[in-house]
């Protein structure tokens, strides 16, 4: 989520708090609501229609690695 939160910052405190809800429904054995899939919802419609701050910038990272 830190990453994406980066890349946008307007859009932050939604993408942190969905990285946290979903932390707590999987890991955390936490019910999902309603609200929350409707709050997830709206924040994919705004990330869609956003430009992302780095975009065509060269802070832009090359690949994203995957732990091992």
């Amino acid at each position: 989520g830190q990453e994406l939160a980066l890349s946008f910052p307007a859009a932050a405190p939604e993408i942190l708090w969905l990285a946290r809800r979903f932390d707590e429904v999987r890991y955390g054995h936490q019910q999902a609501a309603a609200a929350d899939a409707e709050r997830a919802a709206a924040l994919d419609t705004l990330l869609e229609a956003t430009t992302p701050a780095s975009a065509g910038t060269a802070s832009a990272p090359a690949a994203l690695a995957v732990p091992r």
